[in-house]
C-alpha cells in the first residue's frame, strides 16, 4: 500500500495514536483499528461507492454549511507526473489511464494522469475527477457543461444562476453549442481566430478605454508595484452567434515590448561591434604593407 507519492504506508496505528481522532471522525476511535487490513478494506470500498461521489456529497455539504457563493463556477485542469512504470489496464476497468500526454509541467518524458476541478467560491472544489493523461481540454469542457448544469441544479443553483468560467480549450464549435444561450460563461478567445486580432486592433484605433485601475488583492511592493487596467468592449461572430467580449489592456504590457525592443538594439549594436574589429584589423595590415615614405636626400 502506497501513498500520494508513492511511499509506503506503515506503522498505521501509531501515526493515528498520535493525532486528535475524535476530531477527526467525531467520536473515539481506538488506533488499533488502523492497520493495513481495515485501511485497505475501507480503500475498496470507497472505490465500490466511487471517490467522485463521495468527494462532491462532501463538497456540496460544506458548500451549503458555509453558504459559499455560487455565483462564479471555475473550471481548470491540472496535470500531474508520474515516475516508474505503470501496467496499462487492459482487461480491467480502470477509472483512469495513466500515459504520456500533454504535459503542462513541461515534462513529456514522464507518464502523468489529469486532474480536473470545479470549484466555486474561494476555490473550494465541488466537483473533482482523475482523467486520463492524454485527455483533452477541450473535451473535458464538452462533458462537463453537459454536467455542471445538472449537477447544481439538484443543489437548487439554477442554470441561469451562475457563471462558467474555463480557458480558451472552451471555445469550440462544440463546447459553445454545449453552452446553448442559457449558460453565462467567461473564456479567452484563442489567437487562432481571425476575430481575435480584428477586436484588439479596432480597440486600439477607436482608443475608446473604461478605465478600471487596478484590481491586485495583493500590496504593492516596489518591485511590483501593480499593473493598472483599462477595458474596451466588442462584439464577435463565432460559428453564426454574437458574443460580447472585452478587450484587457493592462500597464504591465507596455513596458513588457518596451524591453524586448531594447533588447532587440543591444543586439544588433553587440554584432555591429563584433564585425567593426575585423575591418579595423584588414585596414592596419593594409598600412602596415604599404612602402614607408623617405625622406629626399
Amino acid at each position: 500500500m502506497l501513498d500520494y507519492n508513492g511511499s509506503p504506508l506503515y506503522h498505521l496505528e501509531q501515526s493515528f495514536e498520535a493525532c486528535d481522532r475524535a476530531l477527526l471522525f467525531g467520536e473515539v476511535v481506538g488506533p488499533g483499528y488502523f492497520n493495513d487490513d481495515n485501511v485497505g478494506r475501507v480503500l475498496d470500498r470507497i472505490y465500490e461507492v466511487g471517490t467522485h461521489k463521495i468527494f462532491s456529497s462532501i463538497s456540496v455539504a460544506a458548500l451549503q454549511r458555509f453558504k459559499l457563493s455560487t455565483k462564479h463556477v471555475h473550471f481548470d485542469t491540472t496535470s500531474v507526473n508520474l515516475y516508474g512504470d505503470y501496467l496499462s489496464g487492459e482487461g480491467e476497468d480502470a477509472p483512469f489511464k495513466i500515459t504520456h500526454g500533454y504535459s503542462k509541467d513541461r515534462r513529456p518524458d514522464l507518464k502523468q494522469f489529469v486532474l480536473s476541478l470545479l470549484c466555486v467560491g474561494e476555490d473550494v472544489p465541488l466537483v473533482g475527477k482523475l482523467e486520463d493523461g492524454n485527455a483533452s481540454d477541450k473535451t473535458i469542457n464538452h462533458r462537463l457543461l453537459s454536467e455542471v448544469a445538472r449537477h447544481m441544479k439538484v443543489h437548487g443553483v439554477e442554470q441561469e444562476a451562475f457563471i462558467y468560467i474555463a480557458d480558451s480549450a472552451m471555445v469550440t464549435e462544440a463546447n459553445l453549442a454545449q453552452a446553448g444561450q442559457k449558460t453565462q460563461f467567461i473564456t479567452r478567445l484563442p489567437a487562432t481566430y481571425s476575430e481575435h486580432e480584428r477586436v484588439i486592433l479596432n480597440a486600439i484605433t477607436a482608443d475608446r478605454w473604461e478605465q478600471i485601475g487596478r484590481i491586485a488583492q495583493t500590496p504593492a511592493t516596489k518591485n511590483r508595484p501593480g499593473a493598472s487596467y483599462r477595458v474596451s468592449e466588442e462584439s464577435v461572430t463565432l460559428y453564426g452567434n454574437t458574443y460580447r467580449v472585452v478587450v484587457v489592456h493592462s500597464s504591465a504590457h507596455d513596458k513588457r515590448p518596451q524591453q524586448r525592443l531594447a533588447a532587440r538594439e543591444l543586439n544588433a549594436s553587440l554584432k555591429a561591434s563584433k564585425r567593426r574589429p575585423k575591418r579595423v584589423s584588414t585596414r592596419s595590415s593594409s598600412v602596415r604593407q604599404m612602402p614607408k615614405w623617405q625622406a629626399p636626400r
